[in-house]
């Protein structure tokens, strides 16, 4: 390098540097681009800063990267992890090769500690990522510096697999929570991971058998959720999804334990069916020790309280939220010739694919300027073919398959109406994502979609196929009068995972404030739920209080090995 090249790196230093990179990133608007294009970008940004050059950014060729001291190549990319996102910030570390780095850490058990960088390694047999531990105070996981409590996710849902429940992590770190989440191995992701924000999932070795859900073991889990409660310093455990045998299971060991559990519910079940009155006992059981119950909308946590025989003064109401810097409008309107439908759901039966079968064809009859765009994979996907072929529309049904939720915007900005056929629903993120984007809703009015929206914003129909293609010539009526980006703002105004995280708070504060009781005085909770169920509901939590306590003569607590408190500013001896 060049001695002025090399002045102008140590006089900008990394802040001030990374700063003007964050200029020319964000104004050739590359936030959403692939890992390779980010590379390409961030290496113009330099040539552009350090070598006072400007090449072509449209050029398929990767410029030169600048060269410059390994220390400040790493401050660089712990800067532009905090103002631009975390892929930018993997290009720039997993491209360093590993003699370039290895004079700036130190070993720590299995972690790797990057001296002066706030940047830590989780080592695994999968790929490696890279996360930053919290600047703001508090241990390298998030903990608060007031060291109020960690927490504990367990969830079907999580890292890997999208849905409402993963939506719900995200808020943790902005609070300043520490979070550990355990959820069941994906395929050949398993063991200890470390995603964006600091956030660490235990991924454990239990592949699902059905519907991505594990089999059933009742005391399996014991041990290692008990190392990982142990170990993590947890002080409060909060499960998710109400058919997840593996929450289940965790908030039953949690409650042995001692620890303060509580139990998020995002869906909504019968009273009839065979399967529904099974899962309702289950949860029955599981919400007869629960401290506090969290629903996502009114109408769940009705149908909670009847399920499970729940105070309802024990169970609140916390909407689920959008990421409206992620969904937003496209920065022109659409044109209105065509108009384009976008459908994007798990092809099932519970997400009324079979009323989409009936529904298409008509509207396409009605309005021959009408196009559908259908995302999403599943088994009625066959009928939807079928149709397709039926009515010979296959210029005007476009069906994307299974859609990566990155890429959810992209089909939402190419659409005018959003349409949802569920046939039960707690909340339905999808139509907030839809409005955040600026698409006027047409929806089924059915269990918490209702309380989602206001009136102007959702045309609401029976889930009837008659009623539904007439509430989507309403919306077809109403579109011209939609402006996408003033719904966009609205969305903005109503719903933010701050908003969630406080309203979580203060749940959790009201459960950590409950009084521990004995395994004699939990009992008599369990004998409530049935006459034959109380009796072997009670006999599971013996076993389960005996089994632990076997547990804790074969390994005491104080020889279970803690994860260390390592703070950014924390100076590492070497052993």
């Amino acid at each position: 390098m060049k001695d002025s090249e090399q002045d102008t790196t140590a006089k900008s230093g990394p802040q001030e540097l990374v700063q003007q990179v964050f200029r020319v990133v964000k104004r050739e608007e590359v936030y959403m681009a692939g890992e390779n294009a980010l590379e390409r970008y961030v290496c113009v940004a330099y040539n552009q800063i350090l070598l006072n050059v400007k090449p072509n950014v449209v050029s398929k060729k990767v410029p030169p990267k600048p060269k410059m001291e390994a220390l400040t190549y790493l401050r660089l990319g712990d800067e532009l992890l905090k103002n631009v996102n975390f892929r930018i910030f993997k290009v720039f570390v997993t491209k360093l090769h590993v003699d370039q780095i290895r004079p700036y850490i130190w070993k720590v058990n299995d972690e790797i500690l990057f001296k002066d960088c706030g940047v830590y390694e989780a080592k695994s047999k999968a790929p490696t990522l890279f996360v930053l531990s919290d600047k703001k105070g508090g241990d390298a996981w998030g903990g608060t510096s007031e060291g109020k409590w960690r927490r504990g996710a367990w969830s079907r849902f999580t890292v890997g697999n999208e849905g409402e429940g993963s939506g719900g992590l995200r808020w943790s770190r902005s609070r300043h929570v520490g979070v550990v989440v355990m959820t069941h191995a994906y395929a050949n992701r398993s063991g200890v991971r470390y995603m964006t924000n600091g956030l660490k999932v235990y991924y454990v070795p239990w592949k699902p058998f059905l519907m991505q859900n594990t089999l059933p073991t009742f005391y399996g889990t014991l041990p290692i959720v008990r190392t990982i409660l142990i170990r993590e310093k947890i002080s409060l455990v909060h499960g998710h999804q109400a058919f997840s045998t593996l929450c289940h299971e965790a908030l039953m060991h949690a409650r042995t334990m001692g620890y303060k559990v509580i139990f998020t519910d995002h869906s909504l079940y019968g009273f009839a069916d065979v399967g529904s009155i099974h899962m309702n006992k289950v949860l029955q059981f599981t919400l007869a020790d629960v401290s506090q119950a969290i629903c996502v909308s009114h109408t769940s946590k009705e149908n909670t309280v009847l399920r499970s025989g729940m105070p309802p003064e024990k169970v609140y109401v916390i909407p689920n939220a959008v990421d409206t810097t992620m969904f937003k409008p496209a920065p022109e309107r659409l044109s209105m010739d065509p108009i384009v439908i976008v459908v994007i759901s798990r092809l099932v039966y519970r997400k009324g694919a079979d009323l989409l079968v009936e529904v298409i064809p008509e509207v396409c009859h009605l309005f021959p300027n009408v196009r559908f765009i259908i995302g999403g994979d599943g088994p009625k996907r066959v009928r939807l073919e079928e149709m397709r072929e039926k009515h010979s529309l296959q210029d005007r049904v476009d069906m994307l398959g299974a859609v990566p939720h990155a890429k959810v915007r992209s089909v939402l900005n190419s659409g005018h109406i959003f349409l949802n056929s569920s046939l039960t629903e707690a909340f339905c993120i999808a139509i907030l994502e839809a409005a955040s984007c600026g698409l006027l809703t047409v929806s089924t009015r059915v269990g918490g979609v209702p309380e989602v929206l206001p009136d102007d914003m959702i045309v609401l129909a029976k889930p009837d196929p008659s009623d539904m293609v007439h509430a989507i010539k309403e919306a077809i009526r109403i579109l011209p009068q939609i402006d996408p980006q003033e719904m966009h703002l609205r969305i903005k105004g109503m719903y933010s995972w701050q908003d969630v995280a406080k309203r979580t708070e203060i749940v959790y504060d009201r459960a950590m404030r409950c009084s521990n009781q004995t395994l004699l005085e939990r009992l008599p909770r369990y004998l409530t739920c049935g006459a034959w169920a109380g009796k072997l509901f009670c006999l599971v939590m013996i076993i389960d209080f005996i089994l632990w306590r076997l547990l804790q003569l074969w390994q005491p607590d104080s020889e279970v090995e803690l994860v260390p408190d390592i703070k950014p500013t924390q100076r590492i001896q070497r052993s």
